[in-house]
Order: structure tokens, then sequence, then C-alpha cells
């Protein structure tokens, strides 16, 4: 599921994806990010990965990057954690993962995570 997608459909959705480039350009970046994370905010985030998970086992999140910090990453999951009870969740993102926090380009958000990181020690076994 790519978090940009998802911002740019909710924006055509809601007949305002024309009109955002407009109220930039008038009005500024931060009044734009402010009117942006009423509209697209936690509810309406979670209702479309639960309308699109619906019966998957597991849910790959991409493009964080590209929507920071309008969605944070601690927000998201924390969210998402309801409606993923067993489904397991990878989330891309430009940062590093320290085993306790997510930094996202650098910044540190001090909340904590239940994850893990992957990498090539991890083996999967295929079961029958």
């Amino acid at each position: 599921m790519d978090l940009f997608k998802l911002l740019v459909e909710s924006l055509k959705n809601d007949e305002i994806f024309e009109s955002v480039f407009k109220m930039e350009e008038r009005r500024g970046t931060k009044i734009l990010y402010e009117k942006l994370k009423k509209s697209f905010n936690m509810e309406v985030i979670c209702n479309y990965f639960k309308e699109k998970s619906k019966d998957k086992n597991f849910v790959i999140i991409t493009e964080v990057g590209k929507i920071f910090p309008l969605v944070r990453t601690h927000a998201l999951l924390n969210n998402l954690q309801v409606i993923f009870n067993e489904t397991k969740v990878l989330l891309f993102f430009p940062g590093k993962y320290t085993t306790t926090d997510l930094r996202v380009f650098g910044f540190k958000d001090n909340h904590y995570y239940r994850a893990f990181r992957i990498d090539k020690k991890i083996k999967f076994r295929l079961e029958r």
C-alpha cells in the first residue's frame, strides 16, 4: 500500500486535488500542510487500510517518506495496530530503525515500536 497514492486518491475523492496546488501558491506550504492534516487524517487512512486489507495475512506499506511529516510513522503504526491484530505489517521508510525507534530522515521521534529489522539473517520457512 503506497501512502502517497493514498493521499492523492483521498484528495481526488474529496475533489480538492487541483485546488491544493493553487492553495499552496496563494497561502504557502505551511497553510497547505495544516489543511491537509485535517482532511487526510488517521481516520481516513485507517478506513482505507481496513477496506483494502480484508482477509490479507500480510501488508506492505511504502512511500512513508513522500508524505512525511504529514503522516508520522508512530501514529500510523499505533492506529493500524487495532486493524491488523493478526496481520503482519512490513513498513519501508527512509531512515534507520534502532530497535526502539524509527529515525525517518534522521529525526528521532522518541516513540517505542514493537518491531524488528528484517535482514539477511532471517530465513523464511515454507509450510506445506
